[in-house]
């Protein structure tokens, strides 16, 4: 059927349900239990926070686009954690002033960062715990064990 009328998912669901009418259709489901399941479920949380921290980071950056002349020639040029710490320990004051609720927003971002930065640690440090329990040979040496690259690599 599939090759006289092409890949189509009606096609491959009606296959589908008439394997399993007639008793042919031989595919298990996944227990959703185990090492797999638990690493499935942390790579989906880490990488929406990679997602939620890079957007933090583009919205920081076009804060300090629009700030004051002051605050942003203080911001501009720094390196990303450098520019972050900075952010980070701004203190607006009371927000009564464009420049105030700049460093406020500023502030809330460079801090959204650094939290989302260290969920996506912790998704780390859980994933890799997960990988060296279930497989350990996938695990990765340490660095001083690891053989360096060619200088053109």
């Amino acid at each position: 059927m599939r090759r006289q009328r092409g890949k189509s998912d009606p096609i491959d669901t009606e296959n589908a349900a008439r394997a399993v009418l007639a008793g042919t259709a031989t595919a298990t489901p996944k227990s959703g239990e185990g090492t797999v399941e638990m690493s499935r479920h942390l790579k989906i949380s880490r990488d929406g926070a990679v997602k939620a921290r890079t957007q933090a980071m583009v919205t920081l950056k076009a804060l300090i686009v629009t700030v004051p002349d002051e605050l942003r020639q203080q911001l501009q040029g720094l390196p990303k954690m450098t520019l972050i710490e900075r952010c980070a320990g701004l203190r607006p004051g009371p927000v009564t002033s464009p420049a105030a609720s700049a460093k406020h927003s500023i502030r809330a971002m460079a801090r959204r960062w650094k939290d989302l930065h260290d969920e996506v640690k912790e998704h780390d440090v859980l994933l890799g715990q997960l990988t060296k329990a279930h497989a350990p040979t996938w695990s990765t040496p340490s660095a001083s064990a690891r053989t360096p690259l060619p200088k053109y690599w």
